[in-house]
């Protein structure tokens, strides 16, 4: 379902420039005589469409809204709101502490992640391991990560080993699960 409101929301944005810019009405001359194309400037309208009215799982999710320009030449459309899902998670930093059981017991590693537009635009690891072997894996993980999320969707970032580092990269995905429901729309 989600991939749908993408789809749609590309295909909008896509095609909302053309509209709204081509946007070309007739005029009958004030004689009764023939009709004239006038172009007309476009009135921009804040309109939204329920997600209700989309799909009928869509009502419980929560979206983010922006206004959308309707000409005024088509009534219809600027009376029939429009919403136009952004994006799911909030813009902002977020940091976590996470725990994960290594060999040598509990370990933590900090992670801290910057989000815009869903998209991951920076992300800082830091290793706080007690033990030697597993500082050599948290470090082996901080050299790999950023490549596997920075650029990323969020929503779509679970990684699996990394430098070799496979209960780190588990802490990782457990602190980012977090930040994904702290950032959650």
């Amino acid at each position: 379902m989600q991939n749908i409101f993408k789809r749609i929301s590309i295909i909008v944005a896509a095609l909302l420039p053309v509209v709204v810019l081509g946007w070309h009405t007739l005029k009958t001359d004030s004689d009764g005589g023939s009709e004239n194309i006038v172009a007309r400037e476009a009135q921009p309208v804040a309109a939204a469409v329920q997600p209700s009215s989309l799909s009928p799982s869509a009502s419980t999710a929560s979206t983010n809204t922006a206004p959308v320009a309707v000409p005024d030449a088509v009534p219809a459309l600027a009376a029939t709101p429009v919403v136009v899902p952004l994006t799911k998670y909030t813009d902002g930093t977020y940091t976590v502490t996470a725990s994960y059981d290594s060999p040598a017991g509990m370990e933590s590693l900090g992670v801290s992640v910057t989000v815009s537009g869903d998209i991951v635009t920076a992300a800082v690891v830091t290793s706080m391991a007690k033990d030697k072997k597993s500082s050599q894996f948290q470090d082996a993980f901080i050299a790999g990560y950023k490549v596997l999320a920075i650029g990323k969707n969020i929503a779509d970032i679970q990684l699996s080993k990394v430098s070799g580092a496979s209960l780190t990269t588990k802490g990782f995905n457990e602190a980012l699960s977090v930040i994904k429901t702290q950032a959650a729309v």
